[in-house]
Order: structure tokens, then C-alpha cells, then sequence
């Protein structure tokens, strides 16, 4: 009388190899960090007038109120500021560091020229 099995072997030797493959491509595994998922690419937005710093700071682009952005040390970032001339209007890009690294996110900085509103004291645009 031949015995039988609760599972063939065959089938008991596809959950395993399905249960390795599960494990290697990280289906439980930890959250990604955003910063640095280099299948995208982040672009923030800034301006400044002319001759004034800007005021980069990651509270304003990394809030901690939204989950992807908890655990992220505000003192790790840095702004990378050596390709901008604050003195000549013009867009600027800015690359952000965390931690010493390069992320995937840029900060288009805009440099903007002071209007000169002088002379147009009293006159109507529609003459």
C-alpha cells in the first residue's frame, strides 16, 4: 500500500522557491528612503531678490508631519550654493546634500532684479 503525502513534492518545492524569491526582491522589507530613489527626480522651487541669501531650509521642503519625511535629520542637509551668483538675476540650480550625499532632489532658485517703481507715481496706465 503506497503512502500518501499531505504535499507532493513538487508543489512543496514551488512555496519554498516562491518564498525565496519574496525574500530577495524585499516584499516585507523596510520603507525606501525618498531622497535618494534614483528612478525620480525632485525639483523645489525658491526666490531671492538680488544680492539677498535665500532662505533654504529644509523645514520648509521636507515637513516631518508627512510619513516619508519622520526620521530625516534637518542638520544633515546642505545646499549647494558655489554655482549661483546672487548679485546677476537669472534661474539657478541647486543641487541638496543629506548627510554628504547627493539626493535626487534640486532647488530651482530664481534671482529676481528689484522693480523700479519710481516715476510712474500719478500716471494712469490708460491714457
Amino acid at each position: 500500500m503506497k503512502k500518501r503525502r499531505f504535499l507532493p513534492q513538487t508543489l512543496l518545492g514551488g512555496l519554498v522557491l516562491l518564498a525565496v524569491i519574496l525574500a530577495a526582491i524585499g516584499l516585507g522589507g523596510g520603507k525606501k528612503n525618498p531622497l535618494f530613489d534614483r528612478n525620480s527626480s525632485v525639483t523645489l522651487y525658491a526666490a531671492t531678490p538680488v544680492g539677498k541669501e535665500p532662505d533654504l531650509s529644509p523645514e520648509t521642503y521636507f515637513p516631518r508631519d508627512e510619513e516619508e519625511y519622520e526620521d530625516l535629520d534637518y542638520g544633515k542637509f546642505t545646499f549647494d550654493l558655489a554655482g549661483c551668483d546672487l548679485d546677476v538675476p537669472g534661474t539657478y540650480e541647486i543641487p541638496v546634500y543629506y548627510g554628504g550625499e547627493r539626493t535626487v532632489c534640486t532647488v530651482e532658485l530664481e534671482v529676481t532684479a528689484p522693480v523700479d517703481l519710481t516715476g510712474f507715481e500719478g500716471q494712469s496706465v490708460r491714457q
